[in-house]
């Protein structure tokens, strides 16, 4: 037990050690945040909300008028993350130091559970330390900064142990009893296996389902190859609970969306996205992006500039290590033989479970692969298959430590042969994580800190001026959550706002198609003389402007209307990005001007949304044309409505209580698109031929097409698209 012991604290000081020279952490600020752009905003505006609020679900300080709902952007999924957040936030209120401390806990936890999985299969105590760095640190983990809750990655080798102990046979869940019969087992295996997944359950949509794909092709591969069904019915038994566990979590929100109704703005996703964000062999073995060494640097550099579909996937190099373990492992694979197959050790039994699920873990996630086929079959939910590469990593650095032991104990033997292997491996080890690594300092340049310091002192300079409570309209309009960036300012960047404050009430932060943000869409298209007085009416204490959603010259002119209408200068941040104006006389004029029975008939028309929202059916009075014949189905269109809006998102088509997707490729029937690029526009639907009786490679003609209309109920709900004027409006072009 003592040995156990030093082994843990001796690795978990080196992590630290380690941590502290990478991450820069002689410069590091626990108050600042680690990272304070894109979604690293969105992420601190979540973490405070727990804070302010309780929990992740609601939010009176976001979307005022009204208040954030997150139930159409499901938190849930990483509810066990948040648990831990939570409970760091009982020692500290400060958003930063928490999200600051989690992201340190992160490598700190990969860390213990890397070396806890590489034990429990009799890997040397170095060489597991060895493997535990090199996984803590890789670039996965390095790069993806604003993506916190994928950093938590560390039950990622907590369920591939599980996966290995089915594959290895191992008796838990489930056994077979002489009498033919499966018992449930509660061993402290079974145990341990079922709180691992139900955690996966609670840390990360996708660590759930991938988990969840692992443990099917363990199961179905073993009871194929075994000729035994307690394979799949095990693997069964722990898809189960992780499926069971993830609805649970999320509960909340498939409850809010069955009574309120699917938000197609937030929910629909592109199959083909799963092309965009899938996984490339290629950049799972090249050097990572801005590499130590300027050759490398300058190799990755020309590969991102010439390549397609370079994105988020960037961050999934294995490092050259990793890069070699991986080719090892699918050569070893795909070509080495076990020639003793009666007689396979646990050893070969691991390196080959660890094959299939490498190889399956490519045809999933490739571009063009199995994934692409699931998103257009089944969900589009999963579209970032590219993170993949963590689970890849894991199986690629666990082969690695078994050759190096086989390695080991064939040919080091005498003491000096044994501090040479040590000596090796820590030159390798440092070789490798400078390598993973990268040259970039990533603790808060001081520019950082700079810009944090000024808004947050420019936003409590605000809070000390207004009431409590009062609400502040944020300039751009920005939909919420994955908005806009206009003029290539963040789409989270109005999160500043609330994440500096403690009592004021934001606009940014509706939900996007709800009512929250249907009535601040609608809003900003109105003259500003108009908007203006909505806000007063409605009870906005002041307008707060990021100067950057704008080009000088459009900042200056909404600036210079409403210091002209609000007959007040307004305050400017000390970097003279942020500008905010009072509302105290205008809104004592409005109160002058209207009797408070007026004022409240004001307001119930301006929270009136319904006017904003029109439905439709389509009916053969419609110009319906025949458009395109396709291998069993066609695809017809009519004229398409004036007041469309362009935003094909926020349009819902309903054929007999079935709602269409959203398709411009049209790659099957029950798509639709509004080509409002065309002229004249049209609307586009795809109709399967078992549906419309319509013949194989028989053209309907228009009055076929008008009956089928006729007979089915189709329905299309959207917003209007109303027309802004340019010269008197909140929202200017880009």
């Amino acid at each position: 037990m003592k040995k156990v012991l030093i082994f843990y604290l001796s690795g978990i000081i080196l992590c630290i050690v380690t941590m502290y020279y990478v991450l820069g952490l002689k410069n590091f600020d626990i108050k600042i945040p680690y990272v304070y752009t894109g979604d690293g905003l969105s992420t601190g505006m979540f973490i405070k909300g727990m804070i302010d609020n309780g929990w992740i679900n609601n939010n009176k300080y976001l979307g005022a008028p009204f208040n954030l709902e997150m139930y159409d952007y499901p938190l849930g999924g990483d509810n066990f993350q948040y648990l831990i957040m939570k409970l760091i936030s009982l020692f500290s209120a400060d958003y930063a130091v928490v999200m600051n401390l989690y992201y340190l806990l992160t490598y700190i936890l990969v860390f213990i559970c890397s070396i806890y999985v590489f034990d429990k299969f009799n890997i040397n105590r170095v060489l597991s330390i060895f493997g535990a760095l090199l996984y803590t640190f890789l670039p996965y983990h390095i790069i993806r900064m604003g993506h916190l809750f994928l950093l938590g990655y560390y039950l990622v080798p907590l369920v591939v142990m599980v996966i290995l102990w089915i594959a290895l046979d191992k008796r838990i869940v489930l056994d077979y009893s002489s009498k033919r019969r499966f018992n449930i087992i509660w061993s402290k295996d079974t145990i341990i296996s079922i709180v691992i997944c139900a955690l996966v359950s609670a840390t990360g949509a996708y660590y759930a389902f991938f988990s969840c794909f692992f443990l099917l092709v363990i199961g179905i591969y073993k009871a194929i190859g075994n000729k035994k069904l307690i394979f799949l019915m095990r693997s069964s038994i722990l898809i189960l609970i992780i499926a069971i566990g993830l609805i649970i979590n999320i509960s909340p929100s498939l409850y809010y969306k069955a009574i309120h109704g699917e938000n197609v703005e937030t929910s629909q996703r592109s199959a083909l996205a799963s092309e965009t964000y899938g996984l490339k062999i290629v950049q799972l073995i090249l050097p990572i992006t801005n590499h130590r060494i300027s050759e490398f640097a300058t190799f990755k550099d020309n590969y991102n500039k010439e390549a397609t579909l370079v994105n988020e996937n960037d961050t999934s190099s294995l490092g050259i290590l990793g890069g070699i373990s991986f080719l090892a492992l699918l050569f070893t694979f795909i070509f080495y033989k076990n020639k003793q197959k009666n007689e396979i050790s646990k050893e070969s039994e691991v390196i080959n479970t660890l094959g299939v699920m490498n190889i399956s873990a490519v045809m999933l996630g490739t571009i063009g692969g199995f994934g692409t086929i699931f998103a257009m079959v089944v969900s589009a939910q999963i579209r970032s298959y590219n993170r993949l590469s963590i689970f890849i990593a894991f199986f690629s650095i666990l082969f690695m430590l078994i050759v190096l032991q086989r390695i080991y104990i064939r040919f080091v033997k005498g003491k000096m042969q044994k501090n040479v292997f040590y000596l090796v491996l820590i030159l390798i080890a440092f070789a490798g994580i400078l390598d993973q690594t990268g040259s970039s300092n990533l603790a808060p340049f001081s520019v950082v800190a700079e810009e944090y310091n000024s808004d947050r002192d420019f936003i409590n300079s605000i809070e000390e001026e207004i009431p409590p409570n009062s609400m502040i309209f944020q300039l751009p309009y920005i939909s919420f959550p994955e908005g806009e960036h206009p003029n290539g300012m963040g789409n989270y960047d109005l999160a500043k706002g609330y994440i500096h404050s403690d009592s004021l009430l934001w606009s940014f932060g509706g939900m996007k198609g709800r009512n929250e943000d249907i009535w601040q869409r609608e809003l900003v298209k109105q003259p500003i003389e108009e908007a203006v007085e909505s806000l007063s009416i409605v009870g906005f204490k002041g307008i707060y402007i990021d100067r950057k959603g704008y080009s000088e010259e459009q900042a200056k002119e909404i600036e210079s209307k409403l210091t002209l209408l609000l007959e007040v200068e307004p305050k400017i941040s000390a970097d003279e990005r942020l500008v905010f104006f009072k509302m105290e006389n205008y809104n004592k004029e409005t109160k002058n001007n209207y009797s408070n029975i007026e004022l409240e008939q004001r307001r119930k028309e301006l929270f009136d949304i319904s006017k904003y929202r029109t439905v439709k059916k389509l009916d053969g009075n419609l110009d319906w044309t025949f458009a395109l014949d396709l291998s069993g189905y066609k695809v017809v269109q009519f004229s398409a409505f004036e007041d469309l809006p362009l935003e094909q998102y926020s349009i819902s088509v309903i054929k007999n209580n079935e709602k269409l997707e959203f398709d411009d490729s049209f790659s099957a029937p029950n798509k639709y698109s509004y080509r409002h690029w065309e002229t004249p526009k049209h609307f586009v639907i795809s109709i399967a031929d078992k549906d419309s009786g319509w013949q194989e490679e028989n053209i309907p003609t228009d009055e076929d097409i008008k009956k089928y209309f006729n007979e089915n109920t189709y329905k299309i709900h959207y917003l209007i698209n109303f027309e802004m004027n340019e010269e008197e409006t909140f929202k200017v072009d880009e």
